[in-house]
């Protein structure tokens, strides 16, 4: 039999094949491009689901979606994600366990979401994890921590927190900020569309000492996060409120209660609890910030001086078509 007539043959019996997997063509073709690696790392493959997990799960802390993406910005996230898991798979695994600190990683992230009964369970189906797979992830992401920790120890001195402190001195600024409560109304409840005469008949009842602040707060505000400390904000600048909101307190005494105040929001009553003037910062006021900057960028190019002696001399493959068709999306 000649090469020719060979080579025909098998063109017909790979067509017979292909026609005898019918509804299975499908369904191989896809575990075959989920299998696939996207890239291999000293031999170690990385697969294509291992990266669209991975993109997925960025999308998801970003609260972006794969669908509002550019092809550039799609693009980016390909490669940054990749890179990461590359990185990832480079760094060497301390051989102590980080079963218990995912534990508490675990409990502290049901907590987070626990006053939503289902948000916890909604969390995880977008992932397309188990309580399990989660858990498992939180345990590889602290040991790839612990590893770069151990890898890239640092230490600032008072000497050089001083020093970078007289350096960005006049950048060392305190802006003025307010200490403000305030009695609530919203604006975007459908059924009172207009709250108007409701929060005039309360400044009223506060001017005519028909009742207090607080009193009103406990009764009728509709900010439940404050609503409980009497209406307390806490500490804010200018550039934490709307402008309108922030007008009506620079024109407030100390002790004030403001006349009814409209934002993008709702209904405010505003009272002027205290306040403090820009000023500039000494260092014991901002020697535990400085340390902890020092310390984050001594840490992140120490980081960047060990991947890149680790990539120098790994054996790192990347499958440009398969990364390029690869997508969050299941």
């Amino acid at each position: 039999m000649s090469r020719v007539t060979k080579a025909v043959l098998w063109i017909v019996i790979a067509s017979l094949c292909i026609g005898l997997l019918g509804p299975w063509q499908k369904a191989l073709e896809s575990w075959l491009r989920t299998g696939a690696a996207v890239a291999s790392v000293n031999g170690h493959a990385i697969t294509r689901e291992s990266l669209a997990t991975a993109m997925r799960e960025r999308l998801w802390r970003c609260g972006e979606s794969w669908e509002s993406l550019t092809r550039e910005a799609a693009d980016e996230l390909r490669q940054q994600t990749l890179n990461h898991l590359i990185d990832c798979q480079l760094l060497p695994q301390p051989g102590t366990s980080a079963t218990t600190q995912a534990d508490e990683e675990l409990r502290w992230f049901q907590g987070q979401l626990a006053f939503e009964t289902t948000r916890y369970s909604t969390a995880l189906t977008s992932q397309h994890l188990t309580e399990a797979e989660l858990h498992d992830r939180m345990e590889h992401q602290l040991r790839a921590g612990a590893a770069l920790e151990a890898l890239t120890a640092s230490s600032v001195d008072d000497a050089t927190a001083r020093a970078w402190f007289d350096q960005h001195r006049h950048d060392m600024n305190s802006p003025r900020v307010w200490r403000v409560a305030h009695l609530f109304l919203s604006n975007h409840d459908p059924a009172k569309p207009d709250r108007t005469e409701e929060i005039q008949r309360l400044s009223t009842m506060l001017i005519s000492g028909l009742a207090t602040f607080d009193e009103l707060v406990a009764q009728h505000s509709e900010d439940e996060r404050t609503k409980a400390r009497r209406g307390d904000l806490g500490w804010f600048g200018s550039s934490r409120m709307p402008a309108d909101f922030i007008q009506a307190v620079e024109s407030l005494r100390l002790g004030a209660v403001s006349p009814p105040i409209e934002t993008k929001l709702g209904w405010h009553l505003l009272k002027l609890l205290d306040s403090k003037n820009a000023r500039d910062l000494s260092f014991e006021e901002v020697r535990e910030e400085i340390t902890c900057h020092l310390l984050a960028e001594q840490r992140r190019h120490s980081i960047e001086g060990v991947l890149s002696k680790l990539r120098s001399t790994a054996a790192i493959e990347r499958h440009d078509g398969i990364i390029n068709a690869t997508t969050p999306t299941p």
